[in-house]
C-alpha cells in the first residue's frame, strides 16, 4: 500500500463545552488509523486534549483570537475566526495530502475543509456524527428544524442561526466524497435529505472498557447521574423538572451533573433559585479516570437527549455497569435497544421520566440490570471501528486516484 497522508481537522472551543462524543471518537479512531500506517496530521486550536498526543500522529496547532466574554453568540464569532484562519492556512500550505478528514460535520470543521479539499482537488471525508432530528423516515424541512429549536427554548435568533447552520450542513454534506456515520439511522437521515447513498458508509463507536474495568468499585454516593454538554438539546432541564418531581416523594434522592457547556451558568443559577444546591451536584469537565469514578459513584444514569449520533455516555455509564433512562430516539433506539439494562421514556414526557428513575433506582433486580449492561457493551471496541474506518478511507481514495489518473 502507498503512503498515505491524512490531514485531520479537529476544532473545538474548549469555553463551550469538554470534549463530546464526536471529539473522543476522532481521537480514539485516528490513534489507531496512524498505528494501522496511515500518516495523519492533525491541526487544532491551540489547547489541551485528552488522549490526543501520541507518537505516530503529527499536531499542528493554529492560534487564533477569541472573544473575551464566552456566551454563545461571541462563541459563533470565534468559530467564524477559526474558519477563516484556516482556510488562509490551508490554502496557502504545500504539504500533499491523499485526503481530508473533517472530525464532524460542524461548520469551523466542514467549511475549511470542503473549501480546501476543491481548490486542491482533494477527497474530502467527513465523520457525519448526527443531525438534529427527530424524524429519520423523511426529509427535514427549515420550517421544522426552526420550530424544533424554538421547542428547545431558544431564542428566535439562535434558532435561525441553528437552523441556517443546519441548512448550510446538509449543502456541504451532498458535496463531499464520503460521510462515515455511526448508525444507520443517521445514514438514512442523510439519504432523506439529499446525500447519495452510495457516499455514505456506517461504521460504529467504541468504549475505552479495560480503564473502566481499572476503577474499582465505589460506595454508592448519589442516586442519578448525568454526562454530557450542558445545553438545551441534552435535555438537562426535563432532567431537573423531573428531579423536582422525585423530590416531592423522595426527599433524600441525589443527582450529580457531570460536563460543561453554554447553559452551565444557568443551570447553576437554576439550581440555587430552586434551592437545589445540596440535592444536585455540578462536577465540570474532568478526566475520564474522574469520570468512570463518578460514574460507578451513582446507582442510575439519566439522559434525556433530544439529538445524538451513537451516545457514546449511554456506553460509557453501562460500560460501568448502570442501569440508563434515555428518551426514545431513534439512534438510541438502534444501538442500545436489545440491551435489558436500558430503559426508554418517550421524548419530552418529564412525569414518565419521574417515574422511571424512581421505579429503576428501587429495582429488586439492580444486580442483575448491573451484569448486563457491562456484558451488552463488549462489543463495542475502538479497533472494530477503526478497522471499518480505516476500509471506508482507503477505498474512497484508492477510487479517487483511479478516476484522476
Amino acid at each position: 500500500m502507498q503512503k498515505i497522508t491524512i490531514l485531520g481537522i479537529l476544532y473545538h472551543h474548549q469555553k463551550f463545552s469538554a470534549i463530546g462524543g464526536a471529539e473522543r471518537r476522532f481521537i480514539e479512531t485516528t490513534k489507531r488509523l496512524a498505528e494501522k500506517g496511515l500518516n495523519i496530521e492533525i491541526i487544532k486550536p491551540k489547547q489541551n486534549l485528552p488522549n490526543l498526543n501520541h507518537k505516530k500522529t503529527k499536531l499542528v496547532e493554529l492560534k487564533i483570537p477569541q472573544t473575551k466574554k464566552h456566551k454563545i453568540k461571541t462563541i459563533y464569532l470565534d468559530k467564524i475566526f477559526w474558519t477563516i484562519c484556516l482556510t488562509i492556512k490551508l490554502s496557502t500550505t504545500k504539504q500533499k495530502y491523499n485526503l481530508i478528514l473533517s472530525s464532524n460535520f460542524s461548520i469551523p470543521n466542514l467549511l475549511p475543509a470542503y473549501i480546501i479539499s476543491k481548490t486542491k482537488k482533494i477527497p474530502l471525508c467527513v465523520l457525519a456524527h448526527h443531525i438534529d432530528t427527530l424524524t429519520p423516515n423523511k426529509k427535514y424541512t427549515l420550517t421544522q428544524a426552526y420550530s424544533t429549536y424554538k421547542g428547545l427554548g431558544y431564542s428566535r435568533m439562535i434558532s435561525l442561526i441553528k437552523t441556517l447552520h443546519f441548512y448550510l450542513i446538509l449543502i456541504l454534506l451532498k458535496r463531499v466524497n464520503l460521510c462515515i456515520t455511526m448508525t444507520k439511522t443517521t445514514a438514512k437521515i442523510l439519504a432523506k435529505n439529499g446525500v447519495h447513498p452510495k457516499k455514505i458508509f456506517v461504521s460504529t463507536n467504541g468504549i475505552n472498557l479495560n480503564k473502566i474495568k481499572t476503577i474499582t468499585n465505589q460506595p454508592k454516593k448519589y442516586d442519578y447521574s448525568f454526562v454530557g454538554r450542558i445545553s438545551k438539546e441534552k435535555g438537562i432541564y426535563d432532567l431537573l423538572e423531573a428531579f423536582k418531581k422525585i423530590l416531592k416523594q423522595k426527599p433524600e434522592k441525589t443527582l450529580i451533573i457531570i460536563g460543561d457547556g453554554p447553559e452551565l451558568e444557568n443551570l447553576k443559577k437554576t439550581i440555587k433559585k430552586q434551592n437545589l444546591e445540596k440535592k444536585v451536584y455540578l462536577k465540570g469537565p474532568c478526566s475520564d479516570h474522574e469520570l468512570y469514578k463518578l460514574l460507578k459513584s451513582s446507582k442510575i444514569f439519566v439522559f434525556p437527549s433530544y439529538f445524538e449520533g451513537w451516545g457514546l455516555a449511554v456506553g460509557e455509564a453501562l460500560g460501568c455497569g448502570l442501569p440508563t433512562i434515555c428518551y426514545e430516539i431513534p439512534v438510541l433506539k438502534e444501538v442500545f435497544s436489545k440491551c435489558p439494562s436500558i430503559f426508554f421514556v418517550p421524548v419530552g414526557n418529564k412525569e414518565k421520566l419521574a417515574e422511571t428513575m424512581i421505579k429503576i433506582v428501587e429495582e429488586k433486580n439492580y444486580n442483575q440490570l448491573t451484569k448486563k449492561a457491562v456484558e451488552y457493551i463488549q462489543q463495542f471496541t475502538w479497533e472494530k471501528a477503526a478497522n471499518l474506518d480505516f476500509k471506508a478511507i482507503t477505498e474512497i481514495i484508492k477510487s479517487w486516484d483511479q478516476q484522476n489518473e
